[in-house]
């Protein structure tokens, strides 16, 4: 039998476990070898570009309009009038409605002989003074001519002044009166409706005129002192209704031309000059309250001639009270009478009216709801957002119910409180929209964008480069010549040099960029992410692992000392 060679094995043992040392070594450096490549750090690369950049600030709402009112009489009575139907767009001013005034206009006509009364009353416990018939007669008979001249003469003025054709003008009044009276309401919303006043006053006056003139004609000196009284007191009563109208008249041009002067406004059409014209009604109406006062003076003498009464010191104190009374009751009657009429506060659109002329309308009663044709959209902002917002930013806004509809707005108001609801404060803020659309209606929902800061042609990088440290902004800048070219940008490159901090000093910043006022240039290239090595399983561990066990190998297989094998 062949005997085995101890040293033979022995060898053979040796040099296997020499090749397995050498293999798992070999492996070791190519594995960190490769470890190393694979380490290494790469870099994003942006570059410094100049354009715009635009920040804005978003919130949602819902559409409203501007303005919306109940319409209601501040009188009870019965609808005589009503202009207007449901869906109809009126202009501010426009006469709506109006109740029957027969009674308001009797207590105002009232309250005006009363006062007159009282006036003349006044003059004669002031002069006192007895004269003889025919003295009244010849007094009351050239009062009266002058009184029955001046109205003609006022009548003609007024034809020119106010009831001139303007229809070749093309605007939208027949004569000046309408003209003036639309100017003046429009911006004084207060003020009478002098048109209709005056139009009615002046054909009432016509008619008057006529008669007093024909009557007139009849009486001399001989006539009866009973036929002039009666003559006189139709006098009065036209000469009154001059004096009313020639007042309303003189207001309407001190009106107009304190309108177009405070709006700075140019006149659409000038025929004719209205300072003078101003100047010549004046006249008239200094004329026409003086002789009224001369023709009440006149009555109320030949009252008391015929009642042969006497004024006393106590009658007098009495008459002045008497005035100031019936003064109080004109003023309260034409305020009452103008609350039997309704007009339109603002230009808007009417809904809900729900009346009909014959109805008896009580007073507070809502007859219908006036809407402006502007609409407005109000959002809520939060408190950081709405610190960056001013009156008259511009905006953007969309509708959930119109996706194919954008607006252009500008923000018209912003609400100084806020609201606080679950320890968030909200502010409204209202925007003005550039275009109307017939589509948009109260109540619907909008997202608006505000752009509150903007600038063009600046430097800009990335948000994404941007660092900061002890309050202090800066970038890792990379030098030029590491980038081979603009191609590199996409994806992340290594460096053979790692990148500088470069402080910059930053302005506006928006969801993408930032601008950079100091500290770069364009054309910069800047690191916008570091791309750092995956983790490897810990190979010190699995290498350790491994040693012990090609440790026990070899131990195995090698002679312990004091065993042997058998020959």
């Amino acid at each position: 039998m062949r005997k085995i060679s101890f040293q033979n094995i022995k060898t053979k043992k040796i040099a296997v476990a020499i090749l397995i040392v050498a293999l798992v070594v070999t492996g070791f450096i190519v594995s960190r070898v490769w470890k190393n490549k694979n380490n290494q750090t790469k870099y994003l690369i942006g570059r410094v570009t100049k354009g715009n950049i635009t920040v804005t600030v978003s919130g949602s709402g819902k559409v409203t309009a501007v303005n919306q009112v109940d319409l209601k009489f501040k009188a009870s009575g019965t609808l005589t009038y009503l202009g207007v139907h449901n869906g109809q767009k009126v202009t501010a001013g426009t006469l709506l409605a109006k109740l029957d005034t027969t009674d308001a206009e009797r207590a105002v006509k009232t309250a005006q002989l009363n006062l007159e009364n009282a006036q003349l009353a006044l003059t004669q416990a002031q002069n006192s003074t007895q004269i003889d018939e025919n003295s009244l007669k010849s007094q009351a008979l050239a009062n009266m001519t002058s009184a029955v001249t001046l109205t003609k003469n006022i009548i003609s003025s007024f034809n020119d002044i106010f009831f001139t054709d303007i229809s070749d003008y093309k605007v939208d009044a027949k004569n000046l009166l309408e003209y003036y009276s639309h100017i003046v309401t429009f911006y004084a919303r207060a003020d009478a409706d002098y048109a209709t006043v005056i139009n009615s006053d002046f054909n009432l006056l016509k008619q008057q005129q006529n008669e007093n003139a024909a009557a007139l004609s009849k009486l001399n000196q001989n006539s009866s002192l009973n036929d002039i009284q009666t003559v006189l007191d139709q006098i009065i009563t036209t000469t009154t209704l001059v004096k009313d109208t020639t007042h309303l008249g003189y207001q309407l041009l001190v009106r107009y031309e304190s309108i177009l002067s405070d709006y700075n406004l140019t006149p659409v059409i000038s025929p004719r000059n209205i300072s003078t014209d101003k100047t010549t009604v004046a006249a008239y109406v200094s004329n026409i309250d003086s002789l009224l006062t001369t023709l009440l003076a006149n009555q109320k003498t030949i009252k008391n001639f015929k009642d042969n009464q006497n004024n006393s010191p106590y009658s007098l104190r009495s008459a002045q009270i008497a005035v100031e009374q019936q003064q109080n009751a004109l003023v309260q009657a034409k305020d009452k009478l103008k609350d039997y009429y309704l007009y339109a506060p603002f230009d808007g659109e009417l809904s809900q009216i729900k009346v009909s002329v014959g109805d008896d309308i009580s007073s507070g009663t809502t007859i219908g709801v006036l809407v402006t044709d502007e609409k407005i959209a109000e959002i809520t902002l939060n408190e950081i957002d709405l610190a960056k917002v001013q009156i008259g930013d511009t905006a953007t806004l969309t509708f959930d119910a119109l996706p194919d509809l954008t607006v252009s707005g500008k923000v018209i108001e912003i609400d100084p409180v806020g609201v606080e609801s679950q320890g968030v404060v909200s502010y409204t803020v209202k925007l003005s929209l550039d275009t109307t659309d017939n589509r948009l209606k109260p109540g619907m929902t909008v997202d608006a964008e505000i752009m509150v800061a903007s600038k063009q042609d600046v430097l800009l990088v990335p948000n994404s480069a941007l660092k900061s440290q002890n309050g202090s902004s800066y970038v890792e800048l990379v030098a030029s010549q590491e980038v081979a070219n603009l191609s590199n940008l996409k994806s992340p490159i290594t460096l053979t040099k790692a990148p500088s901090r470069q402080p910059v000093q930053i302005g506006l910043a928006d969801d993408n960029n930032t601008e950079i006022v100091s500290g770069l240039k364009e054309g910069d290239y800047v690191v916008i992410r570091t791309v750092t090595p995956n983790s490897i399983t810990n190979i010190t561990t699995r290498t350790g692992l491994f040693n012990n066990n090609m440790s026990n190998m070899m131990r195995n297989s090698m002679p312990t000392m004091g065993g042997g094998f058998p020959r």
